[in-house]
């Protein structure tokens, strides 16, 4: 991973991530979140992944 060297990462090969870990890679996650809130209240546009890593 390269989050330590500041660089972000593209969610291809993120099978085995930890949710803690998309948290300390992306750190406006928070701001996603309400955007996607905003765009898609019942959640209709997720997949298994964005759910696993709770984005």
């Amino acid at each position: 991973m390269t989050a330590p060297a500041g660089e972000i990462r593209t969610l291809n090969g993120w099978g085995r991530t930890a949710p803690t870990r998309a948290r300390q890679m992306y750190p406006r996650i928070d701001e996603w979140r309400k955007i996607r809130a905003s765009v898609d209240p019942q959640g209709i546009f997720t997949s298994d992944m964005s759910r696993r890593l709770t984005l």
